[in-house]
């Protein structure tokens, strides 16, 4: 199996959690929107494609890491209002405007290394506690929709960071961290 299609699973409210083929490579639009039971996904590392709004609404959503393919995420994760961490993995480059929209309890994010993009609201209405950024030059940040209590970054980056507004002004502590 190397794709599922567009709301193959979309209000399985019964579906708890899934372990995707390990060579699927692609998920559909709202492939698993509104599946309210979903609280556990483990996907392929050879994932690159995720559909717009394809875990949107999956409130059972608690931990989400995800895979070395994916260079860019959107709106796939909206309104999942009980995500509290997400791990990204290396080569994903991009988080586009409202990914994380409405994940209200949202606590902590870590952002890989070569990480560049975070746009306009991507996390509106969360509440990171805790973001670690391991890119040594800091991501372009929109001034919209991006709060957080502690950003961790590389030791010999902290200054850089300190110095570009958006990371400054929307973070209330840069804090050195070894990665």
């Amino acid at each position: 199996l190397e794709s599922i299609g567009e709301r193959a699973f979309a209000q399985c409210t019964s579906l708890e959690s899934i372990v995707l083929p390990k060579g699927l490579e692609s998920i559909g639009e709202q492939a698993f929107l509104t599946c309210t039971s979903l609280a556990e996904v483990e996907f392929p590392e050879v994932l690159d494609t995720l559909g717009r709004d394809a875990f949107k609404f999956c409130t059972s959503l608690t931990e989400v890491e995800l895979p070395e393919g994916l260079e860019s995420i959107g709106n796939q994760f909206d309104c999942c209002t009980n995500l509290k961490k997400i791990k990204f993995s290396i080569g994903l480059t991009t988080i586009e405007q409202q990914a994380f929209d409405d994940c209200i309890n949202l606590a902590e994010v870590h952002f890989p290394d070569g990480f560049e993009y975070i746009g306009d609201d991507a996390f509106q209405n969360s509440d990171l506690n805790r973001v670690y950024c391991a890119s040594t030059n800091p991501p372009y940040l929109m001034s919209m929709g991006f709060r957080c209590k502690t950003l961790y970054v590389p030791k010999n980056s902290v200054e850089l960071y300190k110095s570009k507004p958006t990371w400054r002004d929307q973070c209330e502590n840069i804090v050195g961290y070894d990665f």
